[in-house]
């Protein structure tokens, strides 16, 4: 969508943009760099030290901190590229021995939502298409369901248990990374999961709210399709500013930042509208001293516990998450400092 069409779009939903000074003094630039400084060294060694203990790439640990690493150094945030490089070698090192699996249509213990985010990961540093990319998107495509989406276990909530979560991830890695002799194919695809979200009926989960508006931005859906979902998720917004995973949860910094991660990547709202900013306050007020935010976990466990490099204990594996959306939310004030061709739009 145009940036144009979704300035448009901002005063058709009533977002007020507020005043400079109030913003200066509440979410100026200087304080949203400090915050971010403080949260990508966690975000950055932690998923080392995970893998070194696990000895498995996943979604909490390696996708999402590689998503917010990707998002950061594009728009001009210091990241540590010695560390990203190593993170980016040990995913690819991962995968590459399950590459004639996914090639086969095999899961392999990596399923299509754990395919779909690493992808995800690879894409937001734009990593280039191989090999590997072609088999790892092959092996999407072969499991999207005839209605246009991806299906996923519902498990481990937030993170693993929605539909939404991984059609909107399959999006992004399809139109990313469609193999050479495919892409005709593959925009088929995205067509028909951009059909999905659009007839799915009204999340209820902000999760899937989010990863709905997600999910057609990605696809390059028109303003018609992304205008109800972007007041879906502002009718959602707190008090606090902030979002709640639920209706009957508190506001959290997953929520919040996943939140306003969507509302500027998929309905390209600007930071400087009331909405966005008291979102930014949110996250800039709860933030802690070691510079995470904490979350209550709800998934159920499945595996030992252990320390990995990351704060707040057995609540350790959602707080990076959250950790990581917030540091989305924030870096995304800024623009990318280099920018890529616009995508071939799927409508």
């Amino acid at each position: 969508m145009k940036p144009l069409s979704r300035l448009l779009l901002t005063g058709v939903l009533s977002c007020a943009v507020m005043p400079s000074s109030l913003r200066a003094a509440e979410t100026g630039a200087e304080r949203v760099r400090a915050a971010v400084g403080k949260s990508m060294v966690l975000i950055q060694q932690s998923p080392l030290i995970f893998f070194k203990k696990a000895g498995c790439v996943s979604c909490h640990h390696q996708s999402l901190p590689a998503m917010a690493v990707g998002f950061a150094r594009e728009r001009g945030f210091a990241v540590d590229d010695k560390k990203a490089r190593e993170l980016n070698q040990t995913v690819a090192t991962m995968m590459r021995a399950r590459r004639e699996t996914m090639l086969q249509a095999m899961t392999d213990g990596a399923g299509h939502h754990s395919i779909a985010y690493t992808l995800a990961g690879m894409a937001a540093q734009d990593l280039p298409a191989d090999a590997l990319t072609d088999a790892m998107t092959i092996h999407m495509a072969e499991g999207q369901m005839p209605d246009g989406y991806w299906s996923t276990a519902p498990d481990r909530p937030p993170v693993q248990y929605s539909d939404y979560t991984t059609t909107a991830l399959g999006v992004w890695s399809l139109r990313k990374y469609a193999p050479e002799g495919r892409r005709e194919e593959f925009e088929e695809r995205v067509r028909r999961a951009m059909n999905w979200f659009t007839t799915a009926g009204s999340p209820a989960a902000t999760e899937e709210a989010a990863f709905r508006l997600l999910g057609l931005g990605w696809a390059g859906a028109q303003i018609s399709r992304t205008m109800e979902p972007m007041r879906d998720l502002l009718k959602r917004q707190r008090a606090d500013g902030g979002w709640a995973q639920f209706p009957t949860l508190e506001s959290d910094a997953y929520a919040t930042g996943q939140v306003l991660a969507a509302l500027r990547l998929g309905g390209g709202l600007a930071p400087a509208t009331r909405a966005y900013q008291r979102g930014l306050q949110y996250l800039l007020d709860t933030q802690r001293e070691d510079g995470s935010w904490h979350v209550k976990s709800r998934a159920r466990t499945f595996q030992p516990y252990f320390e990995s490099g990351f704060p707040h204990g057995k609540d350790q594996w959602i707080s990076i998450c959250a950790t990581s959306w917030a540091t989305i939310a924030l870096v995304l004030t800024e623009e990318p400092t280099r920018t890529e061709p616009p995508g071939k739009t799927a409508e």
